[in-house]
């Protein structure tokens, strides 16, 4: 369930990234690829898909929220969203779970990590 929850949410950022990019994902994205031991993502790319994702599944609240918090590290290149924006982060997983159980086609965008 957690895998089938990051491959939906990334594919729910990967959405988002289409429509825009939020302040919330560039600048952590733009903080990220500032860290030495990070992988560098193209930011709109990345932020695009997620915001596409949120939207298609109707989880904009949830990955704003998400969203939030994880731009709120103190420092990103030690930050672990995933455990320090815990409530966020089920919210999100709950609101793309039920979505993926309802579309049971969307094997593209269920199969994506979330962020």
């Amino acid at each position: 369930m957690a895998m089938r929850f990051v491959i939906a949410l990334a594919s729910l950022l990967t959405a988002l990234a289409a429509t825009g990019c939020t302040d919330a994902c560039r600048s952590y994205c733009d903080k990220s690829n500032a860290c030495t031991s990070g992988f560098p993502d193209s930011c709109d790319g990345l932020c695009v898909q997620e915001e596409d994702d949120a939207s298609h599944t109707g989880c904009q609240s949830q990955y704003s929220g998400y969203a939030s918090c994880r731009n709120n590290a103190p420092d990103v290149c030690t930050d672990h969203p995933q455990t320090r924006c815990s409530v966020e982060v089920t919210a999100l997983e709950q609101c793309v779970n039920a979505y993926c159980a309802a579309h049971p086609s969307e094997t593209a965008l269920c199969s994506r990590p979330l962020p």
